[in-house]
């Protein structure tokens, strides 16, 4: 009989996980593939896993052996399958000679119609209540929310209205309607979970929010923690054979209790360079004490070489920088965000408080539940099973924000929605058009630099020219279009400064900026023409002389009557979208999925 790997708090093996992980992959059409391995300290393994078909969709595991890091990986890429984590971020309504569809993200979704004069809607059609008067008034504590700040970038909100998806609050068992675009401005990934069974799962989430929520305390407030003692770690020799690793290459990792006196179950593990003098701080949470540490561990070096744990910033004395919520935002995404000098003081501000547990899964999930609610929160949780290993995603507000609440008003991700419309039609434009669509531009204020990309959920073929477009090239082009002249060489400077080009399109910009310089100065460009060829090939300077005079503003991108037909990748994208939408109707909570 072959021996089975059981970690303490799993209900299957790691090689039943991976098993069944790959066969629910396969049966869904969604073949994966392993990048890349790395194993820089022994006993700590981690590997980078994608889609075969859509490389842009992947994740990573780790764990303190190749097994737990390959299961952990492909946990990853379901959790993210099944809660549309992976599409998060990308328009999915696009309907080319399609039939209407029942659904776009999920079966139980509700569609909400604005209320009057734009405000957020109370109930649908059918009666049914979005959010409940307390979510309300948390999230919108000053009455300024509209009904476009809860609409989506996943869809044509204007046309179809505010959707919302089905939680359970855990406290009552009452259904309540969470907008999709406060999901995906708020929360991210935080609280999403696959596992072998409802409990397992459902406690890794609940760790995932408690480890966030205590990490971004401890930052903010520069709280000192106390060491964990080198006689309690002696007790897991694998774990040490890793701090030992670290200290052979002149990396500080001190190994310390952040339950704040035993309130939290959650580890940290300050990393420090001699040479640089950079700082790191990872972050870990699990019931069980020596997991919670092994947790910490494998995240500081997942993905990283040991090169890379040298590249971090020194500690700050800045408390405000260090609480700022983009510096917290830096710290979520990879932790290279500034730690404050507080957290290295010589004396801690709690006692050393260890914890024990031994539990089942269904225990651990008790547990950690008491934690949350008799802290005054409430927990609310959505479960799905059409990929056929149970996912949830949890939400405690309050607790589980990664983003500020007022990040929907002032840093809302639906706000590039409404430009795409448009912008399929840029070349059929007249001036009254282009004129309202630089208006529409000023009023949305989505910031120069942003990728348009990012901006309207589309995602581009590499090397197409709309993948690296930004928002301060897109005005350039308008403005050339408008014939406005000085308003587009100040935006085609902008482009050479701050546009980040790649080198073809820079000198595109370059000439541009060279010919509407000698129209501005009442030069003629025939005076130069000889001159022009010894910089610029002759097709360079046709398409540039083209844009000045009004012909083809928008040198450089193809278009189309839809984004599929644009980008390859896009529609490769919806493509996988629709064959794993097609799964959502096949399962309901409670029941397994079978495999067709």
């Amino acid at each position: 009989m072959n021996e089975k790997t059981l970690l303490p708090g799993k209900d299957l093996s790691l090689e039943e996980t991976i098993a069944k992980a790959t066969a629910l992959l396969d049966n869904l059409g969604l073949r994966t593939e392993t990048v890349s391995w790395l194993n820089p300290a022994p006993n700590c393994w981690s590997v980078h896993i994608q889609s075969n078909d859509c490389p842009l969709l992947c994740t990573n595991g780790k764990g303190t052996s190749r097994l737990a890091a390959l299961a952990s990986g492909l946990g990853e890429f379901l959790e993210r399958l099944s809660t549309n984590f992976f599409f998060a971020d990308y328009f999915l309504d696009e309907r080319v000679d399609e039939d209407e569809k029942p659904y776009l993200f999920f079966p139980g979704e509700r569609w909400f119609t604005a209320g009057e004069k734009e405000a957020v809607p109370r109930r649908d059609r059918q009666g049914t209540a979005l959010l409940n008067e307390h979510l309300r008034s948390f999230y919108d504590p000053d009455g300024e929310l509209t009904f476009a700040h809860l609409c989506d970038n996943n869809s044509n909100s204007a046309d179809r209205g505010l959707c919302a998806l089905p939680f359970q609050s855990l406290a009552d068992g009452r259904t309540i309607y969470f907008p999709v675009s406060l999901l995906n401005n708020l929360y991210v990934s935080n609280g999403m979970a696959a596992g072998n069974s409802p409990a397992e799962c459902s406690a890794q989430a609940l760790s995932e929010i408690l480890e966030r929520y205590v990490k971004n305390i401890i930052i903010t407030e520069g709280i000192s923690l106390p060491d964990v003692p080198h006689s309690c770690l002696q007790n897991y020799p694998r774990l040490c054979s890793i701090l030992d690793t670290l200290a052979e290459q002149g990396l500080s990792a001190q190994v310390k209790d952040a339950s704040l006196g035993g309130q939290f179950p959650v580890i940290c593990v300050l990393l420090t360079d001699y040479d640089s003098g950079g700082a790191f701080a990872a972050f870990g949470a699990n019931c069980r004490f020596e997991t919670a540490i092994e947790r910490t561990l494998t995240e500081l070096l997942q993905g990283r070489s040991l090169d890379r744990l040298r590249r971090f910033p020194p500690p700050c004395h800045d408390s405000n920088l260090v609480a700022d919520p983009f510096n917290l935002e830096s710290h979520f995404i990879d932790s290279d965000g500034l730690l404050s000098w507080n957290m290295f003081q010589d004396s801690a501000d709690y006692a050393f408080s260890p914890w024990d547990f031994t539990g089942s899964t269904e225990e651990e999930f008790a547990r950690l539940q008491r934690l949350v609610t008799d802290r005054g929160f409430h927990i609310y949780r959505a479960e799905y099973l059409h990929c056929g290993m149970y996912s949830c995603r949890i939400l405690v507000p309050g607790m589980s924000e990664i983003y500020p609440i007022d990040d929907l008003l002032y840093n809302n991700k639906g706000t590039g929605a409404l430009l795409r419309p448009h912008l399929l039609r840029l070349p059929a434009m007249d001036k009254h058009e282009l004129g309202a669509l630089i208006e529409l531009l000023e009023t949305l204020d989505l910031g120069e630099q942003v990728l348009l990309s990012q901006a309207i959920g589309i995602v581009f073929d590499e090397h197409s020219s709309w993948a690296t477009l930004r928002i301060g090239e897109l005005k350039a082009m308008i403005y050339l279009a408008l014939q406005q002249k000085e308003a587009a060489l100040e935006w085609c400077t902008w482009c050479l400064d701050y546009g980040a080009l790649p080198a073809k399109r820079k000198r595109y910009y370059r000439l541009l900026q060279t010919l509407l310089n000698f129209h501005l100065t009442g030069e003629t460009v025939a005076g130069y023409s000889r001159s022009l060829r010894l910089f610029y090939a002759e097709e360079e300077i046709v398409a540039a002389e083209s844009a000045v005079h009004g012909g083809s503003s928008f040198h450089g991108l193809n278009f189309a009557g839809s984004w599929q037909e644009i980008s390859a990748e896009q529609k490769k994208l919806l493509q996988i979208y629709e064959r794993v939408n097609a799964f959502k109707m096949t399962a309901a909570p409670g029941k397994e999925l079978r495999t067709r």
